[in-house]
């Protein structure tokens, strides 16, 4: 059966203990004798931090503080089995009682983990994104509805436009999000000065529409080739 706290860690700290004689280490029928102990770092043990528990005496047996143990996952051959897996992982941590004080950590599983909830988050921001225009609009263009409506969704079109394509060759990582944060930046100067340009100019459609091109075209070209060089 299970034993007690206290009793375990009475047990493992006797398997912790090195003999003074190292004829004695190979011995299996002692305790701090025992070759269980040349196995411990398999399990990451000889690792763990010690220290007293709260409200402890000199007396009280010393508690683990820090602890980690390694754990392999194989059979993982494409990104909808990494992200299983994760999901498996943290779902078993959350369920267990130490969901409070333990965690799952490693290069590729952290990466993983990060990319599965990159996604709900980038719609997150470009939701905030297509929300800040809508404010700004509203202000800048003296609540003219349609060109608020042109403005938020040209941007939201060439956003995602760029998602779209770039998730033909890329996966989605933090390098990606940056890189469409930019765009979303680049959509937003490109589309205010038209629709602006457009909605301040008077006259007939065409002249509108002459008058914004030629005040914000000649600037955008020119900031799209200069990110095209660098």
């Amino acid at each position: 059966g299970l034993s007690d706290a206290e009793s375990f860690t009475i047990t493992l700290l006797q398997l912790l203990s090195m003999p003074m004689d190292s004829s004695k280490a190979w011995q299996p029928e002692r305790m701090n004798g025992s070759r269980v102990s040349l196995y411990l770092d398999f399990a990451g043990i000889n690792q763990m931090t010690w220290g007293p528990s709260p409200n402890s005496t000199a007396s009280d047996v010393p508690r683990i503080r820090f602890s980690s143990m390694p754990f392999f996952t194989a059979g993982l051959n494409t990104d909808e089995q990494y992200l299983d897996a994760v999901k498996k992982g943290l779902d078993a941590v959350k369920a267990s009682s130490l969901k409070d004080s333990a965690f799952i950590y490693g290069s590729i599983f952290s990466y993983w983990e990060v990319l599965s909830e990159l996604e709900p988050h980038m719609s997150a921001v470009v939701t905030s994104f297509i929300i800040g225009i809508a404010i700004g609009a509203v202000v800048c263009l003296d609540f003219d509805v349609v060109s608020i409506l042109i403005a938020c969704l040209s941007c939201y079109m060439l956003v995602v436009t760029v998602w779209g394509f770039a998730v033909l060759w890329a996966k989605l990582n933090a390098f990606f999000v940056a890189g469409l944060l930019v765009c979303m930046g680049l959509s937003i100067e490109s589309v205010a000065h038209i629709v602006a340009g457009f909605a301040y100019a008077r006259g007939s459609v065409q002249e509108r529409l002459g008058h914004a091109l030629a005040m914000a075209l000649p600037a955008s070209l020119a900031a799209s080739c200069g990110v095209i060089v660098t």
